[in-house]
């Protein structure tokens, strides 16, 4: 039985600025991609700060730094899945938050009332651990109290959703709200 609802942040409760970004810059040019990916990623794990990961991508797109900064702080709420949420999902399940971040930027994000909606948030950077490595889906189902089993995980990049699907979590890839009821339904059963 499911008993928690996982969020992952960009790209499902908050619009995500990197793909774009991506896209942009590099294009197809595979290479950049692949340099930009690394350098994310070792933000993502605590490796290195926010702002060296945004001088790299800087030095890559060869723009200036504070053009970087700018544009990957742009992330509107998604206020129509947030009050889904509060309104919905809440009184049924725990609400559990995981997302591969360099800093911890849920109050530059989201009002007291949002992050008060999860029971649990797991943020990347602070764990040492990032999507799709197995250990964060165990570690986020486990500090919500459960097995993986009892969870749903929703993410809108499919490559992230396979940690979630080798430890035996639920997952749903969100591509709008009315996608993802729809999916949350028929994965509730």
């Amino acid at each position: 039985m499911i008993k928690a609802v996982i969020f992952d942040c960009f790209g499902v409760l908050v619009t995500s600025s990197y793909e774009p970004f991506k896209q942009k810059y590099f294009g197809g040019n595979a290479e950049l991609i692949k340099r930009f990916i690394e350098i994310e990623d070792r933000s993502s794990r605590g490796e290195i700060a926010l702002t060296m990961a945004e001088q790299g991508f800087a030095e890559l797109a060869q723009i200036p730094f504070e053009q970087v900064a700018d544009e990957l702080a742009q992330n509107p709420r998604n206020t129509e899945l947030i009050e889904f949420i509060a309104k919905d999902l809440k009184n049924k399940f725990k609400i559990g938050f995981l997302s591969n971040v360099a800093k911890d930027r849920t109050k530059e994000l989201f009002t007291d009332a949002d992050i008060a909606l999860f029971d649990d948030i797991v943020l990347s950077f602070q764990v040492g651990l990032a999507k799709p490595a197995p250990q964060i889906f165990v570690l986020a189902a486990q500090r919500l109290g459960l097995e993986p089993e009892e969870c749903v995980f929703v993410d809108d990049l499919s490559k992230y959703l396979v940690g979630a699907d080798s430890i035996g979590m639920k997952t749903i890839l969100y591509e709008n709200f009315d996608s993802f009821k729809k999916e949350l339904e028929v994965v509730l059963g």
